[in-house]
């Protein structure tokens, strides 16, 4: 199951969820494919932004270990926050993580 979280008007990672967090953990691709090999990773999110009408999606990842939490996927070359410009790209990367997703499930945050 993928969860789809609407995070109106709020900078990328307020709040609960830091990359700088020591306790939150970032994932490259390959790092994230590992670890979901590993069983270190049970669920993603996809997460909805709009920052002054920008509309974008990241993808969070859910460690099965506390102390990784949940935390970003980033690209691999500059370390930053990976934006998909559509839900389906989103989406194709947590395929391409080897998740299998059956059904997507939405919430506020």
């Amino acid at each position: 199951m993928i969860r789809i979280r609407n995070v109106d008007n709020v900078p990328l990672f307020s709040g609960s969820v830091s990359p700088k967090d020591p306790l939150t953990r970032t994932w490259t691709m390959a790092a994230a494919k590992s670890d979901l090999e590993r069983g270190l990773l049970n669920s993603p999110s996809i997460h909805v932004h709009d920052e002054q009408g920008r509309f974008f999606y990241t993808v969070s990842l859910h460690s099965t270990l506390a102390i990784d939490g949940v935390g970003p996927l980033v690209d691999a070359r500059t370390g930053g926050v990976r934006e998909f410009k559509t839900m389906d790209a989103a989406h194709s990367a947590i395929r391409q993580v080897g998740f299998r997703s059956a059904r997507f499930w939405g919430g506020a945050q």
